[in-house]
């Protein structure tokens, strides 16, 4: 099953959103600068040059005669062909940046106005080769990364969300076959170890996302897939510093959901909310530092605890994943992993602590599960992850299935 393996995305330039800026929506990229600048140029010549054509004819031009009786009025005329100059000016330079994105797309994410982002919808429109259309455009339209399945759920499945960042996404694998992804080796692990066929395991991660807007995410899409078991996988990008918390770049009004619904679609908006929010970071900054985290410790926990609450309340089996990286302790922020683990115990909740795990094998081994950057896994550490979660959990979901009436081997064989 191949993902975005067609869609011109230019990974160099992209800036994964929110990383950089919190909840600012997909930042353009150093093209979309050039090509404002240089239009915004010959725009100004051509906005001079039809002002001049303007006031000949129209500002001061005989309109003693006409009906309409504004229009006799030079200082009415002067205005309106002021705003008119303008308003030419502004949405030329709208069209000729939105015809330049449409033909060089940037955006993996597209904004969204509750969770800041999400994946583009528009890539079914790159990526055509599965016979599942229903599941396929409900999944990609949800902002699913996993097309596999749709919110339908067959009776007598078993269906497993798993909730991350990047490194649940799949990133660098997602590029070549979402099946390198820790998430669907587990399906294929768990159907083999339980001898169940209709396990079903889906990949809900997004690149960039913290706790915050994968609580969000969970409650407005993921609910709808129907799960029977959530994994619940952040930590790296809520204990990132940031220029400020996540929950303050939301709202619960829905006037103003749907007034950045609009506004984020302009290219030109986007540019120049990048350059105020820079600024205004440059503002809170304490000795060339930012100051805040993206999620509090106190925001990161009631969120895990909002997953767990969300979940139990529908029967629904929650497990945490501290999930690894390349560090002495495991993760880059091991505070956040220490409170997942406090999370889980105050709500007797299983979990997979990854970081432990890969804290205790030799540095040589931790190596080949790690790309470049010592955060995203190759396909040997996709493998590794899968593995920890079979090895911590195996025993939590077959008892789950037995519980809700759904065979596995052992049953089966009864």
């Amino acid at each position: 099953m191949m993902f975005f393996s067609n869609v011109r995305v230019q990974g160099t330039e992209m800036e994964i959103p929110g990383i950089y800026i919190t909840g600012h929506p997909p930042t353009p990229p150093g093209q979309v600068y050039t090509v404002a600048i240089v239009a915004a140029i010959v725009l100004f010549i051509a906005a001079g040059i039809l002002q001049y054509f303007l006031n000949k004819k129209y500002v001061d031009g005989q309109w003693e005669n006409c009906r309409f009786k504004p229009l006799k009025s030079r200082t009415f005329r002067l205005v309106t062909g002021i705003l008119g100059i303008i308003a030419f000016y502004f949405i030329s330079l709208e069209a000729v940046l939105q015809i330049f994105v449409f033909f060089h797309p940037y955006q993996q994410f597209i904004p969204d106005p509750q969770s800041h982002w999400k994946i583009n919808p528009g890539i079914k429109k790159l990526q055509e080769t599965r016979t599942e259309r229903n599941a396929h455009q409900v999944a990609i339209d949800d902002g699913v990364i996993d097309w596999e399945y749709g919110r339908d759920k067959p009776q007598g499945a078993y269906r497993i969300l798993c909730y991350g960042d990047s490194q649940t996404m799949g990133t660098p694998w997602v590029g070549n076959n979402i099946m390198f992804t820790y998430p669907k080796q587990v399906q294929s692990q768990l159907r083999d170890e339980l001898g169940n066929e209709n396990i079903q395991v889906i990949n809900m991660g997004v690149s960039g996302y913290s706790s915050f807007q994968g609580l969000i995410f969970f409650k407005n899409i993921g609910l709808l897939y129907h799960p029977d078991c959530v994994i619940v996988g952040y930590g790296h990008h809520d204990g990132a510093p940031s220029y400020a918390e996540d929950k303050e770049i939301t709202s619960a009004s829905p006037l103003v959901k749907k007034f950045r619904g609009l506004v984020y679609q302009s290219q030109l908006y986007l540019l120049i909310r990048k350059k105020v929010l820079e600024k205004k970071a440059d503002e809170k900054m304490e000795n060339g530092h930012q100051v805040f985290r993206r999620v509090s410790k106190e925001d990161y926990i009631g969120n895990l605890k909002a997953f767990a609450d969300e979940c139990r309340k529908r029967n629904i089996l929650v497990v945490f994943f501290v999930v690894p990286q390349e560090a002495p302790d495991g993760t880059y922020h091991p505070e956040y992993a220490d409170y997942m683990r406090q999370a889980a115990r105050e709500l007797n909740a299983p979990i997979i602590d990854g970081a432990a795990n890969l804290a205790k094998l030799p540095q040589e081994q931790q190596n080949r599960y790690f790309v470049a950057d010592k955060v995203h896994f190759t396909q040997e550490g996709c493998s590794y992850l899968a593995d920890l979660v079979i090895k911590s959990i195996t025993g939590d979901i077959a008892a789950d299935m037995k519980k809700k009436g759904i065979p596995t081997q052992t049953e089966s064989t009864k």
